[in-house]
């Protein structure tokens, strides 16, 4: 899970189907009327980066701010608008409750606030950034190395390597980097 700088959380979680979500956590104190266009944006910016479903939830207070968070989003013309965002939202559904021990659980709950998901976030977010800085910095090694050794490499090989997220086979890509002659040599699996 990774805070992100815009306020809210996201993580990647795998599905049963083997399919990877993101999920983006927002908690929302009160109604803001830039905020629901800002959660557009992100599930757009987010799709399109990472290529995975997203899903909005949105974590309120109080059930006024809940209802008007679950009101769906829309974009373009009102018939058909462009783009459609349902978020869902985890709310105070006191009236549901009732005078229960469950209505008094949950408003403790809410009411201590997120600091502690928010250190859980923040530690899974280091770590996360750590192996994906981990990666990237393989990969620019890989083609500094064959750069500065004079090796030529194309733009497929390039890409290949800049699009592996796998941190040991970057590592063996590394090692033949030191010696390859050609780019395709790094990969030579023979």
């Amino acid at each position: 899970m990774k805070r992100t700088g815009y306020g809210f959380c996201i993580c990647r979680r795998r599905l049963a189907s083997g399919d990877c979500l993101l999920l983006a956590i927002e908690a929302q104190g009160k109604k803001d009327p830039d905020k629901r266009s800002s959660w557009a944006y992100y599930l757009a910016h987010l799709y399109a980066k990472f290529r995975y479903p997203c899903v909005l939830l949105v974590v309120c207070r109080d059930k006024g701010t809940a209802e008007w968070a679950a009101e769906p989003i829309r974009i373009g013309l009102e018939n058909p608008p462009s783009l459609v965002a349902y978020p869902l939202v985890l709310g105070p559904p006191e009236a549901g409750l009732g005078a229960t021990r469950a209505r008094d659980i949950w408003r403790n709950l809410m009411g201590t606030g997120l600091s502690h998901f928010r250190g859980i976030v923040a530690e899974s977010f280091r770590d996360e950034g750590r192996i994906e800085g981990r990666v990237e910095g393989r990969a620019e090694d890989i083609l500094r190395i064959l750069t500065v050794r004079g090796v030529s490499v194309p733009d497929e090989a390039r890409q290949r390597v800049t699009a592996c997220t796998d941190l040991a086979v970057l590592d063996v890509w590394f090692e033949r980097a030191i010696t390859a002659l050609t780019a395709d040599a790094v990969f030579d699996e023979s």
